[in-house]
């Protein structure tokens, strides 16, 4: 007989729902170079609302959650706005679907493979260094591998 785990079920539900929302997001960068505030602020507040609910958000996951909006903020501005304030939301809106640990590894990810696709891009000369590449199809990417390598590497 399958025993169903209640929580393993959750983290995949969460898992559906990170892999859905940053699909739409990121089809919807690359078609039209913009990311739908509305649709962020739609999937924190249902996130945060669920976990709540359900005990799984807690004052330091809160606290963690303005501190990654902080340093993103921050960098966008030392950057001169390269990243984008879109993606700025994406990624606080993840750290309360997704949790802090997986929104770090999905950037980690997303920067090298988008790095590797400017490199080849470059180097082919099919782009310039002015060229804007949208980034949330490379978060889609890096949560994808992220994910992939976490149920290798057990």
């Amino acid at each position: 007989m399958c025993k169903i785990n209640k929580k393993e079920m959750g983290e995949g539900m969460y898992k559906i729902w990170t892999i859905i929302f940053l699909l739409v997001c990121g089809i919807i960068d690359i078609k039209y170079q913009i990311v739908k505030t509305k649709i962020c602020v739609i999937n924190f507040f249902s996130a945060g609302i669920i976990k709540i609910m359900a005990g799984e958000l807690h004052l330091m996951d809160v606290f963690l959650i303005v501190a990654v909006g902080i340093v993103v903020l921050l960098i966008r501005m030392v950057t001169g706005g390269a990243i984008g304030l879109g993606d700025v939301y994406i990624i606080i809106s993840l750290s309360t679907l997704a949790g802090i640990s997986e929104v770090l590894a999905m950037l980690i990810w997303a920067l090298v493979l988008c790095a590797a696709f400017a490199i080849v891009g470059i180097v082919s000369k099919k782009l310039t260094m002015e060229t804007k590449i949208p980034f949330v199809p490379f978060m889609f990417f890096g949560y994808m591998a992220n994910m992939i390598l976490e149920k290798v590497n057990g």
